[in-house]
């Protein structure tokens, strides 16, 4: 073999990873759910399939932002962390004590950096990036009360931190900052580009009028952050560079399906489905099997070369079951305890404050979870009994309660 040419295949891919905030299944007309108002919104999500990226239909993650986040970059549940809900809770939502995605690529030698939003709580005044991993941090903490006006934050080994005020609408300095590092990090490089949008607050981005009614502006602000991506995607070389693009949960509020879809927020399946978009088959199982939040950061250390550690709960190969959570206090009145477990054919939610159970036959109803088989006992089958028996097995082996 040319020497030239082993050397190549020895070297380590770059990896990218892109993430959305609140762009659920029913906005990208490649996941084919129906909802017309958003129709043509991704050209250039809509056209990762036909540029030879992997699409999977069942990918399962978080129906908030702090605990998608914090399992794609442990591989652990939230439950294990004490991330399962938003920052409202009290709860700090802090990672610390548990080893990052950049953590073991950095110690691999890769050098790794964070573009935009963290949004794993903020144990370092604006460094906390650095605390797991993250060699360069440029972006803010949390979300933001204005795409206009914000803080960021600049830290870099030796925990240098500078910080200045924007003006600069948020998704366009997180592009320019991300192609700006594309140029100058050292590979092999671990960059996430992590995006504000399309989450609130629902501000018209540059060029949109923002006297528009709500529902335009929003689709304005889909149109901004595909055509970002697009912007993105064309400085890389995918010859020597790897991609994930994902969502932290589903899309917000009016902007979901509604209904038995539901939305962000909830476990069902406008909540928790999201898109996933990979360069290269990621995973043994195929595009169509399970897919959770949990097994990005496993997957990413199986295509780089590095063993994954024990402990994890993602899994590289074929994964029976998907879980997810969602427990916290709402508010300093309501408390919300409640879980997911769903493989191909049933879902379970638990709630563990009012003790119910709702099953789903989701080969029955796809692409809507319901109606909830526990509403109409009378018509309940010895195999959907069956089903619920597995996962509720599985469930209270695996979160011990």
């Amino acid at each position: 073999m040319n020497l030239l040419l082993a050397l190549a295949l020895s070297t380590p891919p770059n990896i990218l990873v892109i993430i959305l905030d609140d762009l659920g299944k029913n906005i990208p007309d490649s996941y084919g759910h129906g909802d017309t108002r958003w129709a043509g919104t991704t050209p250039n999500l809509d056209g990762l399939t036909s540029a030879g990226f992997v699409s999977y239909a069942n990918f399962t993650a978080y129906p908030t932002c702090a605990p998608s986040r914090a399992a794609f970059l442990t591989g652990k549940y939230g439950f294990r962390t004490g991330v399962t809900i938003g920052p409202r809770d009290g709860n700090p939502n802090t990672i610390l004590g548990h080893e990052t995605v950049a953590f073991h690529l950095r110690a691999a030698g890769y050098q790794t950096a964070l573009i935009g939003k963290w949004g794993v709580g903020n144990d370092a005044q604006g460094r906390t990036p650095l605390l797991h991993g993250f060699d360069l941090f440029i972006g803010t903490v949390g979300n933001l009360d204005s795409h206009y006006q914000y803080t960021v934050s600049m830290a870099w080994i030796p925990w240098y931190l500078t910080t200045e005020p924007s003006t600069e609408y948020s998704t366009d300095r997180w592009t320019r900052r991300a192609l700006e590092s594309l140029a100058v990090l050292q590979e092999p490089w671990f960059l996430i580009v992590s995006y504000h949008d399309v989450h609130g607050p629902f501000e018209a981005p540059p060029g949109a009028d923002p006297n528009w009614p709500k529902g335009m502006i929003f689709d304005a602000k889909v149109r901004y952050l595909d055509a970002a991506v697009g912007q993105v995607l064309s400085a890389v070389d995918f010859t020597d560079t790897e991609c994930a693009i994902f969502s932290d949960n589903g899309t917000q509020g009016e902007f979901a399906l509604g209904g038995r879809w539901a939305g962000k927020q909830s476990l069902m399946e406008g909540g928790i489905g999201v898109p996933l978009w990979t360069s290269h088959p990621w995973f043994s199982a195929p595009a169509d099997g399970l897919r959770s939040v949990v097994d990005l950061g496993p997957a990413i250390l199986g295509r780089v070369g590095c063993s994954v550690p024990d402990g994890l709960d993602g899994r590289v190969g074929a994964n029976p079951f998907a879980y997810t959570e969602r427990a916290g206090w709402l508010d300093p009145t309501t408390y919300e305890d409640r879980d997911c477990i769903l493989n191909e054919g049933y879902k379970l939610i638990r709630d563990h404050v009012l003790g119910r159970h709702e099953l789903f036959n989701l080969a029955a109803s796809w692409p809507l979870d319901g109606p909830d088989l526990f509403d109409d006992p009378l018509h309940i089958t010895p195999a959907d009994l069956m089903a619920y028996a597995d996962l509720l097995g599985e469930v209270e082996e695996l979160t011990g309660r």
